[in-house]
Parts: structure tokens; sequence; C-alpha cells
């Protein structure tokens, strides 16, 4: 019998060509196989199938996982640097947007739970505290608002607090304008923002203590 050079199919010693693959058996001498003598002559044996590989497959699926890495990696940064810091600087936008708008209940949802504490302290002595009472800032009902009268800015940021810095916008109003705020650290009203099972929430005893600090006098 013969042995076909190209697909391995076994045919007989009398054929020129490869009954499987048409293939030329010029110059292929007939071997003998075993259990050769059992098979018709006319018997094609072919050899089973070779797994085909795609060119360039393990090329594509390293291409696939540096593809999902840089998209975790883009996610992780996003949510590090963009989305984590909006929470404690929209717990003061909101504090303060409620307390320039004479909204005690909306500035009270703003505010941590020590907080709250204190406020409901207060009233049990007969002290009703207005909106106006819980902003550092006295503009004097004019318009306060960010990106104009004053600027926000998250300076410190921690799995449980953090500390967002207040100071005169562009156009300020007399009452917080640069001499104002003179008296405070790095010229800002501090803001220390906790969190809590409710979210980023404003703590006003934490900013007091921080609004009490004074830089230091003679530089050492």
């Amino acid at each position: 019998m013969k042995k076909c050079p190209n697909c391995g199919a076994v045919v007989s010693p009398n054929d020129e060509t490869c009954r499987n693959c048409s293939a030329s058996l010029e110059g292929v001498h007939a071997v003998e196989i075993p259990g050769d003598s059992e098979a018709p002559p006319d018997t094609i044996l072919v050899a089973p199938p070779q797994p085909v590989r795609e060119p360039g497959g393990g090329r594509s699926i390293g291409i696939l996982v540096l593809v999902l890495i840089l998209l975790a990696g883009g996610g992780y940064i996003l949510w590090r640097y963009v989305l984590r810091p909006q929470g404690p600087l929209n717990a003061v936008r909101g504090f303060m947007r409620a307390a320039a708008a004479g909204d005690v209940d909306g500035a009270k949802k703003h505010l941590s739970r020590a907080s709250l504490s204190l406020l409901q302290r207060a009233e049990a002595y007969g002290i009703r505290l207005k909106a106006s009472d819980l902003s550092p800032v006295r503009s004097g009902g004019r318009v306060f608002e960010e990106g104009k009268q004053y600027v926000l800015k998250l300076v410190q940021l921690r799995s449980t607090w953090a500390r967002v810095n207040m100071k005169p916008g562009p156009t300020p109003v007399p009452g917080f304008d640069k001499d104002d705020v003179a008296a405070f650290k790095d010229g800002c009203v501090p803001f220390i923002v906790v969190r809590d099972d409710r979210g980023w929430k404003v703590d006003l005893m934490a900013s007091a203590a921080a609004a009490a600090v004074r830089p230091s006098v003679g530089g050492g």
C-alpha cells in the first residue's frame, strides 16, 4: 500500500494520485501496512483530521486581556479622582444652598448625626435656629452662589472624613471677602464632612474646631 505524503491517506500501490486529496504519488513507494491484507484493495484509509488553529488567536486573547485591564484601570481612576471627591463637595454645596435660601429643614438634610443631635438639644432649651445661624457666612441676604461669591476645594479626603475649604469667589460680597476670612488658616472657611450610613454629611462641631485653628506666628 502507499501512504499519501500530503494528507496521510493509505491508497492502493497502483494509484498514481491520492484518491482523497488528488495529490501526486510519484516517487512514493509502497510499504507494508499492518492489517493491510484484510483491507479491500480499493479501501482508502484516511488519517484523523488535525485540529486547525486560527492564526493570531493567542495575540487576540492578549489584546482582549490588555483592553480589560485598561478599562478596569480607567474605571478606578474615574472613581478615585472624579466621582469619589464629589460626595463631600456635594454635601457642602447642598448645605450652603439650603442655608442661603433660608431652608432650615433642607440644611439639616446635609448635617451629620452629631450635628443634628446638637440642634435638637438646643431646640429643647427653646433655642430656635434660623438657616443663617447654621451658615458660617453672613451674606446679608444677598445672592450667594458657588463659582461667583464663593468657591469650594476638596483639600483632604479619607475613608470616613474629608475637609472642604470655602474661600471668596471672583465676585465676593461684603461679609465674605478676603478680609473676612483673613483670620482663618489659609484664608478659607473649613468644612469637615464625615461619612456615615446616610452618606457624606457636614459636621458643624468639627468644622467649628477646624475654623478655630490660627496660622502660627513667626514661621517655624
